[in-house]
């Protein structure tokens, strides 16, 4: 049996780290940050467009150990780039592992709530793992 083929796409130390797994594509993005900086919009770019290419569905967002909180100028960001970006490049489930960190739950709950705007499928899993068994129940509406 063939290896399940996993594209690396975005890393940045202290920041995120991304890749597109595309046997079940899916963009998983792990956090180490909430508040992305110079990352933010690069590693948007790298991953939308890698969505776009390979007809990406689901989105697993771990933020498990992630610490801060978005700065006030990404919720605009947030609301009018990213969102939208990945729900027209076809994203339709956001699968999301919380924080640990309490300061960074508050943020993603934040996140999460302009997330529900737009319409996404959305599922809560405890790990990256928890989140593709999740995948394999999940119907899409």
């Amino acid at each position: 049996m063939a290896a399940n083929k996993i594209t690396p796409l975005y890393f940045a130390d202290g920041y995120l780290k991304s890749w597109f797994d595309h046997e079940k594509k899916v963009l998983v993005i792990k956090f180490f940050s909430l508040n992305l900086g110079i990352h933010r919009q690069k590693a948007f770019d790298i991953n939308v467009n890698t969505v776009e290419k390979y007809k990406g569905n689901t989105a697993i967002l771990d933020a498990s150990e992630a610490t801060g909180h978005h700065q006030p100028s990404d919720t605009d960001w947030i609301m009018n780039t990213a969102l939208p970006g990945y729900k027209a490049k076809g994203i339709r489930l956001i699968i999301y592992v919380f924080p640990d960190n309490m300061i960074a739950r508050i943020g993603a709950r934040t996140w999460l709530e302009m997330a529900g705007k737009f319409g996404f499928d959305f599922l809560q899993a405890n790990t990256i793992d928890e989140g593709y068994e999740l995948l394999k129940s999940h119907t899409f509406r």
